[in-house]
């Protein structure tokens, strides 16, 4: 076997200074020194090859970012410092998007293997030619990205599959699965060497810390629509003094009562409840939440959005693979409901097994689909749930 040489911008390596390339794993580019014969000013992106005089292998895709010439036996050399294209990686796109979404049933949004997720990075930083064959197409990690950096959210995926993603000597992107590989050479190419690396500091690190994340279990208020489109306490409906009001003005007493008659007198009612607002408008809105929408408190309204799943898992027995659970509603008591088809009122222990609903994340609203539980006798509906925030 010869003796390693290498030639960038048609100039060879300093015999004495001998060669010395490394290309690692991870989303971070490596910084190598290798030291050219020639006393060149300036130095342009290219490619490295490095040859035994039998076997070439070029190294594509290098800038030089500094160098300084020196003074050897046999003449004077320039030391370069250059790195890989995985320093565009570092400054480069960012990426949006929010999938594998785990709604309350347990089915998932916008669904991307771990594989299709980590093309879509790649992408982002705008990679054309990548290798991404190595992860699962049948795992499906949530991810919610808002102005992500693409390399790093690829690494973490990468890391979840027992992989790593680096760059090829050709300057394509490839994620290694960890712990494979060929073996060490033998004989007498193998040998201790102790490289020269010099790294380019920057002037300052910029720190995006991680989401802090917080569960707990919140007694949810009763809510509903009002005509101007917002979502109010019940007491604060512009119709809720209208609805607790004599019969005699088209009341019932009560909000409960109001609820439990269904509002059924004013969806053909004429005239206003308050000089302004039709009682017909007053009805399409209080059917459809009054009874049915139940809201975190105000107090813990600025943690919102609320995050897809909490700290807890279960086995699915379709797959028999753990996965998040989704938030629930827990009660310590009964619970009122009323019946929408008979208009009556039943007393139900578990409204997870026998009343549908839907989540409301980015403004905290369970929003119960069949039946309507109500707070009667000092019991409310609770949710155990998840939110996140940044500091």
């Amino acid at each position: 076997m010869g003796q390693l040489d290498a030639t960038f911008q048609g100039h060879h390596a300093d015999a004495q200074a001998g060669v010395s390339f490394s290309i690692s794993l991870g989303p971070s580019p490596d910084v190598n020194v290798v030291s050219m014969i020639g006393t060149e000013t300036s130095w342009t992106p290219g490619s490295l090859v490095v040859s035994d005089g039998v076997t070439p292998i070029t190294i594509t895709n290098l800038e030089p970012f500094a160098w300084q010439v020196r003074n050897g036996r046999e003449g004077q050399y320039t030391e370069i410092q250059m790195r890989d294209s995985r320093q565009n990686w570092q400054r480069k796109g960012v990426i949006f998007g929010e999938y594998n979404k785990p709604f309350a049933d347990g089915s998932e949004n916008q669904q991307q293997s771990a594989q299709a997720l980590v093309s879509l990075c790649l992408t982002a930083l705008q990679e054309t030619s990548f290798d991404v064959s190595a992860l699962p197409t049948d795992f499906y990690p949530y991810v919610r990205w808002e102005g992500a950096k693409p390399g790093a959210e690829a690494t973490a995926i990468c890391q979840m599959c027992n992989c790593a993603l680096g760059l090829q000597s050709n300057g394509h992107a490839k994620v290694f699965v960890l712990g494979t590989g060929a073996s060490l050479p033998s004989g007498a190419v193998e040998r201790n060497d102790l490289g020269q690396q010099k790294l380019e500091r920057p002037d300052f690190y910029v720190v995006r810390g991680a989401q802090t994340i917080m569960e707990q279990t919140s007694t949810l208020v009763p809510v509903g629509l009002d005509v101007d489109g917002l979502v109010k306490p019940l007491a604060n409906l512009t119709y809720y003094a209208a609805a607790c009001g004599p019969s005699s003005g088209r009341g019932w007493g009560s909000i409960g009562a109001a609820i439990n008659a269904g509002f059924h007198d004013w969806r053909t009612a004429p005239g206003t409840y308050d000089g302004t607002h039709t009682f017909a408008s007053a009805y399409a809105v209080a059917i459809k939440s009054c009874g049915n929408w139940f809201q975190l408190p105000s107090h813990e309204l600025y943690l919102l959005p609320v995050l897809p799943t909490i700290c807890e898992t279960y086995v699915d027995y379709t797959t028999s693979k753990p996965n998040w659970k989704t938030p629930y509603l827990v009660c310590a008591g009964v619970v009122w409901c009323r019946d929408q088809q008979n208009q009556e009122w039943l007393g139900q222990s578990n409204l997870n097994d026998s009343t549908p609903w839907e989540l409301d994340d980015k403004h905290g609203i369970v929003k119960i689909l069949s039946g309507a539980p109500l707070t009667i006798s000092g019991t409310a509906p609770r949710w155990r749930t998840r939110r996140a925030w940044r500091e």
